[in-house]
């Protein structure tokens, strides 16, 4: 699966399981941006909380996939191009998570973050038809 597959799935992901913040999934299975990236990297419909969870293992990869990094980087250029103006709180190595400082920002909705994914999935898109 392509990241502009998976983004497009994470928005879908929300869209019938609802959003969270400031963490990756709840109890009920809302997820914020990464958690629903992540939810279908791991092939799973539904993800009802990690404090048992038992997919650590698998997640770490997930994370630092080149397709979870071309999600990220893609969102997180949107969110500047757009100034939505976050303050960057996430940053590993030399990714900045704007994305998930936006997911957590009080104003933001589960539908800001789906359309957020879905813009990125639009533009991950039309990178890839680029020729080079």
């Amino acid at each position: 699966m392509d990241a502009s597959e998976i983004a497009r799935k994470a928005a879908d992901y929300i869209r019938i399981n609802g959003h969270t913040k400031n963490e990756l999934w709840n109890a009920e299975g809302n997820a914020c941006f990464q958690g629903a990236v992540c939810a279908v990297m791991l092939g799973k419909e539904k993800v009802l909380g990690y404090s048992n969870y038992s997919y650590w293992e698998e997640l770490v990869p997930v994370i630092s996939s080149d397709e979870t990094r071309a999600i990220i980087e893609t969102a997180t250029g949107i969110i500047r191009e757009r100034d939505w103006g976050v303050e960057p709180m996430w940053q590993i190595g030399d990714t900045v998570f704007d994305p998930i400082s936006y997911n957590n920002a009080d104003e933001t909705t589960a539908e800001d973050v789906i359309y957020l994914l879905e813009l990125a999935a639009k533009e991950l898109d039309e990178q890839r038809s680029l020729p080079g």
